[in-house]
């Protein structure tokens, strides 16, 4: 019992010392498991829903570059939310990511004020309460979106943010809500190489 106790203690600890070493990359499974569990356990119908004002495309891509084919054809569309002032890699990216693609570009009506957010955010809505998609992905660093999440209980959710424009107040109301996410900066770059520099080419 006491060498029990000891063998928890010291567990307890690593973890401790692994947690603050790595901070929140200290897990079980590589980012890519996490995922493509969280993908097997959802239902067929999957609608992915990107900000792009607030997403690397480039990040983006290697996420589907390292997903099996499985997984992939459980993925019925990608819908990117696009503005004018945004990367015009998403312009291409339909030739890399081999998925139904809805590419949206989202008109200003001042020019200083994007309405990508509001238009994404009623995306999601028609996709959950018209097209019946039980499961949505969103890719975005933006903690607006949190207030879709809680609001839309019925839906599944499943967040792809990067680790450099998240901030942990959010990733802890995330945790709280058990929405699993993933950090897209965590998959391999290498792999899109080839799509940046035909993007580069243009």
């Amino acid at each position: 019992e006491e060498f029990d106790f000891l063998h928890k203690k010291i567990g307890e600890l690593e973890w401790e010392l692994a947690t603050v070493y790595y901070g929140r990359e200290a897990v079980l499974r590589s980012q890519i498991e996490l995922l493509e569990t969280q993908i097997e356990n959802y239902r067929v119908n999957i609608a992915i829903l990107v900000d792009c004002e607030n997403v690397d495309p480039y990040r983006f891509a290697s996420v589907f570059k390292n997903l099996n084919e499985e997984n992939l054809e459980k993925i019925k569309k990608v819908i990117l939310y696009d503005d004018v002032n945004t990367s015009n890699a998403w312009d291409y990216i339909n030739e890399y990511i081999k998925l139904p693609i809805e590419h949206k570009e989202i008109q200003r009506v001042l020019n200083n004020k994007s309405l990508v957010d509001i238009v994404m955010t009623s995306g999601a809505c028609k996709e959950y309460y018209q097209e019946n998609t039980e499961s949505l992905i969103l890719a975005s660093s933006d903690s607006d979106f949190y207030g879709l999440i809680s609001s839309l209980a019925g839906a599944r959710f499943y967040v792809l943010n990067e680790s450099d424009k998240t901030s942990d107040l959010i990733l802890d109301k995330l945790d709280e809500a058990n929405i699993n996410y993933c950090f897209m900066d965590s998959f391999a770059q290498g792999e899109v190489q080839d799509f940046k520099n035909n993007v580069l080419l243009r």
